[in-house]
């Protein structure tokens, strides 16, 4: 399994002990920083079957039909050409094997007299990744929407205000709903987007699909 992306590791040390005893799992990540903490994080926890390396997902260096899955949780969003990473991604799997990618989108045209977060403007339109996917070969595929939005309430949230009176947690105003599905809240140069709900504009998104046998 290949992870894209994998940061610190957690996706990729979850996914280590679902692979079974003969199983592999790489972690791809662009920080070498990342990618060094991740492999002593791997390290510590006895997990030889799992390992980091520094690469771009747009040009993996990793041999044609290696894995039987690839997967990615957030970091995906950000390659600059979502027709060359699900290029790579296809490569890289194996025959029959899939992929499982997890990715902010955007729902509908952004402004272009609008300034925008760099982030934002690298996001792909919801609608053409099964068109991109599919054009590169990519069967079954299907863009899963049902947990889409880009703010959640955390019902754990050790930050929440608690009444002191009766001990509970208060829940959020209508501000503080609004300030989670905000655009870069607090930030001076995008003050202009404040009134902007994320969710409209913006979706989560995971993306499967499988390469033919």
């Amino acid at each position: 399994m290949l992870d894209l992306g994998s940061g610190l590791g957690i996706d990729s040390i979850i996914a280590a002990t679902r692979v079974g005893p003969t199983g592999q799992v790489t972690g791809l990540d662009l920080s070498k920083a990342e990618v060094a903490h991740a492999n002593v994080r791997a390290e510590r926890r006895g997990l030889k079957h799992l390992s980091f390396v520094t690469g771009d997902m747009e040009k993996m260096k990793f041999e044609d039909n290696t894995f039987d899955a690839v997967i990615s949780n957030g970091a995906f969003c950000l390659a600059p050409s979502k027709q060359a990473a699900f290029g790579e991604i296809f490569r890289v799997l194996k025959p029959g094997a899939r992929m499982a990618i997890c990715t902010s989108t955007i729902k509908k045209a952004l402004g272009g007299e609008t300034k925008w977060p760099i982030c934002m403007r690298m996001f792909v339109h919801k609608d053409a990744i099964k068109p991109i996917c599919e054009e590169i070969g990519f069967t079954d595929v299907f863009i899963d929407d049902s947990n889409s939005l880009m703010s959640f309430d955390d019902e754990e949230d050790d930050n929440a205000e608690v009444d002191p009176h009766t001990g509970e947690k208060v829940p959020p105003t209508k501000d503080k709903d609004r300030a989670k599905s905000a655009v870069h809240v607090g930030s001076a140069e995008f003050k202009h987007l404040a009134n902007l709900d994320m969710n409209d504009i913006c979706a989560r998104v995971v993306v499967y699909g499988r390469k033919p046998l």
